[in-house]
């Protein structure tokens, strides 16, 4: 993943450790209440939502790390 080339570049790789660790977490909450309630497109949300917040931060770190500032 770019994500993973990115933070072993720096010397970062705990925040690959700390995203997959939320990813998990957020996967292992909602896959089984959204897959009882809406089935497969349940599954398909419940798989969904980690990657977002994953991805949201892996770009706050991306931003921490390269001192990114929004201007």
């Amino acid at each position: 993943s770019v994500n993973g080339t990115l933070f072993t570049s720096v010397n970062k790789t705990k925040f690959l450790t700390e995203s997959a660790f939320i990813k998990l977490v957020f996967l292992s909450i909602l896959i089984y209440p959204f897959t009882a309630r809406w089935g497969i497109s349940g599954t398909a949300l419940a798989t969904t939502i980690p990657v977002l917040v994953t991805t949201a931060y892996c770009f706050y770190r991306v931003k921490e790390i390269f001192r990114i500032n929004k201007t």
